[in-house]
Order: C-alpha cells, then structure tokens, then sequence
C-alpha cells in the first residue's frame, strides 16, 4: 500500500496494488520510490547486499512444470554458489496451504461487490470469464469471506515459522512459462498466498523453457519489508545474469 491507489478502478479492496514493470530491480525499485514519494531512496543495486535466501515450492510442488522445478533448483544452486546462504524451506507451515483458496475466496467476494454495476447494467459487454467469476463471488456469503480474512491474518502472526533467518525467499512465480500469447495473462495460483499475506514480491528473470518461453524467479519478502526485498531482488538478478553468461545461458 505504499503506492496509492487514488484514481485505479477499485478490484479488490484487501488485495489491489500498484505494480511496476522494469528492465532492472533498480529501474523498479526508482519508479515505486516516485510514484511513493521516496526519489531520494538509493537504489538497491548499489548497496552491497548479500542476502541468506529461503527456497520454497510451497505446499504445491506437484503443480509445477518440470521446467519450473528445475529453474527453482538451478536458481538455488547458483545462488548458494555465489556466496550466501541459502536453504530449503522444508515444510510448508501449518495453515498455509489453506492461503490459496483463502486468498481467491477474498478476491471473488470483493471483486464482485466492487464490479456489482458492471455486471448488472453492462453484463453483454463482460467477457463470459469475467461474468462468471462475479456470478461466483456474488454467491459467496460474509462469514465465509471473513473466514478467508482470518486465515490470512492467522498465518501473518506466524510467517515467521516461514522465513526464520532468512531476508527473502524465492519460489516460483508461476505454474510453469509465461503463455505464448497474450490471450491470457497465466495462471495466479502460485502469487496468492503471498498477496494474502502482503508480502512485497519482486519477480526476476530465470531462463526459459525448452520451447524458448520465460521462466520468472520470485522473490518475496516480509510484510513491510520492501527496501530489504528490493536489495535482495537486485542482488540475485544479477548473481543469476553473471552465472548465467558466464555459463552460456539465456536469461530474457
């Protein structure tokens, strides 16, 4: 919530953020700092971090591609090659897997108030996807959408279990590639958990699939923590890039 969102058609009050799409995390990291009234943040790739990195697939590995689990396991790899410390999470917290239906269960619910007009006046003009998802967050009742709430808040008191000694995590930033064309945008599944959380996630290049398709690395961070994600994004972009070159790898 540090961008504001003053003028951004409402989606959903609990989740909406402002994002940013850059060639570099410093180029980011300038732009959030802007558009947040910060311009005199020095950028994260000129202050010499080294982060201790977390390594996570969630509690839902046997949703990724096998390209997507392979980038996660070189990633860590090169990383941990680079010089800090990084370790497996090697359980997901008690809980937490129950983020991901709670983080949909809030945006179904919340998004369907908020484009309550829409559907009513304009339904002929929605997409058929779009229709549906309202038509689903409508039938949604308060104490299931507080539920979802409190799932949430449960896990912040906790997220510690989660990082532990770590300044950031990485994981997947999708199922698998990015889709070969712009008929969709993929699927979020691996991205709730984190949005229900409010942690900041800065997410990196990490090769491509066999078909020549981005991979994308996410980094996360804890609630509040941007400017340590920020360094620690910074950081293994460029640890990633330098192995990578070095290696003959394509990073796009």
């Amino acid at each position: 919530r540090r961008i504001p969102r003053a003028g951004v058609k409402a989606n959903a009050d609990t989740l909406d953020e402002v994002g940013v799409l850059a060639r570099s995390v410093d180029d980011v990291a300038l732009l959030a700092h802007l558009l947040c009234g910060r311009a005199g943040v020095a950028l994260p790739g000129a202050q010499g971090f080294t982060p201790r990195i977390g390594v996570t697939l969630t509690s839902r590995p046997s949703l990724l591609s096998s390209d997507m689990l392979a980038m996660v396991a070189t990633s860590a790899r090169r990383l941990s090659a680079a010089g800090p410390q990084v370790r497996d999470v090697a359980a997901w917290p008690a809980g937490f897997d129950a983020l991901f239906e709670a983080q949909r269960t809030v945006q179904l619910f919340e998004t369907a108030r908020a484009l309550a007009p829409e559907l009513q006046y304009r339904r002929a003009a929605l997409s058929p996807t779009l229709a549906a998802f309202l038509d689903e967050g409508s039938r949604i009742e308060p104490a299931t959408y507080a539920a979802a709430l409190a799932c949430g808040r449960a896990a912040s008191a906790v997220i510690e279990v989660l990082f532990a000694d770590a300044d950031a995590l990485i994981t997947s930033a999708a199922p698998g590639a990015a889709p070969r064309d712009l008929s969709t945008t993929g699927d979020p599944l691996f991205n709730r958990p984190w949005q229900l959380l409010d942690c900041p996630c800065v997410t990196v290049p990490g090769g491509v699939n066999s078909a020549g398709m981005p991979l994308s690395l996410q980094v996360v961070g804890r609630p509040g923590d941007d400017e340590r994600v920020f360094a620690a994004a910074a950081w293994i972009g460029q640890a990633l890039r330098s192995d990578a070159i070095a290696q003959g790898h394509a990073l796009v």
